[in-house]
C-alpha cells in the first residue's frame, strides 16, 4: 500500500505539527509542497483554505489535529499521542496551542522578517525570501492576517502564553507527564517559528522562554518518518480533488487558525 501523502507549505507550522505527530507514531508518509503563490489553489481540495491536507487512498483528512488523531489510530511506535487517561486534557491543551499560539506565532514571525529578511533563512525558506525585496510580500501576509489591530494584543499575549507552558511543565520533561503527547506536538510546533525571532521581538528575555524553547527541541524530532517529497503536480491536484468528492468536507471555522488564505479574524 502506498504511503499516505501530505498536501503542506513546507514552513507552515501546523504542517511540521502533523509530520511531527506522524513520526512521533511512526507513520511513513510523503509530501506534495504548495507555495505562498499557489497556496489559494488549496481550496480547490479544502473549502477553508488550509493546509495540512493528508490523502490516504481516496480518503482526505483535514487539518493537523485530525492528522494526528488519524496517526494515532495507525500508531507503529513511540508513545500514544492521545494517551486514554489524559484523552480530555491533551485535546483542551492542544486546542488552545493551536488558536491561541498559532496565530500570534505566524504574526510575529513575519513581523520579524520584515525587520530583517534574513531571518527567513532560519524558517527554511528560499533564498529571494532572505533579500530586502521580499519585505513588500511578508507585508501582504500581515495585511492579509490584518495583523495590524492585533499587534498590542500578540505582544501582550506572548509573556502570558510562555509563563502558562512554564506553569504546566512545572519541571516535567513533557506537558502531562514524561512522554509526549499531542499537546507537547502542538505547543513545539506553534512556537517553533518564535525561535528565530525570539531576539528580535524580545521573547528570548522572558522568564519560562528557555523552558518553552526546551521542551520544543526535546519533541522536535531529528528526522521525519517522510519518505519523499515534491512540489505539487497537475496529477497530485487531480488526486486530491477526486478524494475530496469522495470525502465529505464541510466547512470548518476551527481550521482557521490554520496556514491558508481564509479570514483567520473570524476563527
Amino acid at each position: 500500500m502506498a504511503d499516505p501523502v501530505l498536501l503542506r507549505l513546507p514552513f507552515s507550522h501546523f504542517c511540521r505539527k502533523a509530520e511531527w505527530g506522524l513520526t512521533q507514531a511512526g507513520v511513513a508518509y510523503s509530501t506534495v509542497d504548495v507555495g505562498l503563490f499557489t497556496l489559494r489553489d488549496v481550496r480547490r481540495v479544502n473549502p477553508e483554505g488550509t493546509v495540512p491536507v493528508l490523502r490516504d487512498g481516496d480518503r482526505l483528512v483535514v487539518g493537523a489535529s485530525n492528522v494526528l488523531a488519524w496517526a494515532d489510530a495507525r500508531r507503529v511506535v513511540g508513545p500514544a499521542l492521545y494517551p486514554a487517561p489524559l484523552r480530555a486534557e491533551v485535546r483542551a491543551w492542544e486546542a488552545w496551542a493551536d488558536a491561541t499560539i498559532g496565530p500570534v506565532a505566524r504574526r510575529e514571525a513575519y513581523r520579524a522578517l520584515i525587520a530583517d529578511p534574513r531571518l527567513a533563512r532560519g524558517h527554511g525558506l528560499p533564498f529571494w525570501s532572505r533579500t530586502p525585496a521580499a519585505r513588500r510580500i511578508y507585508l501582504g501576509v500581515l495585511k492579509t492576517l490584518k495583523a495590524r489591530r492585533f499587534e498590542a494584543a500578540d505582544s501582550a499575549a506572548m509573556p502570558v502564553i510562555v509563563a502558562h507552558i512554564q506553569a504546566q511543565l512545572a519541571g516535567k520533561p513533557f506537558l502531562f507527564g514524561n512522554e509526549p503527547t499531542a499537546a507537547d506536538v502542538a505547543t513545539a510546533a506553534m512556537l517553533e517559528p518564535l525561535v528565530v525571532s525570539a531576539p528580535e521581538r524580545g521573547y528570548a528575555r522572558l522568564p519560562g522562554w528557555s523552558d518553552a524553547v526546551g521542551l520544543m527541541g526535546r519533541v522536535r524530532p531529528a528526522t521525519t518518518t517522510r519518505t519523499a517529497s515534491r512540489k505539487m503536480r497537475s496529477l497530485d491536484w487531480t488526486r486530491f480533488i477526486t478524494a475530496s468528492k469522495l470525502t465529505p468536507i464541510e466547512a470548518a471555522p476551527a481550521l482557521r487558525c490554520e496556514c491558508g488564505v481564509p479570514d483567520w479574524t473570524k476563527a
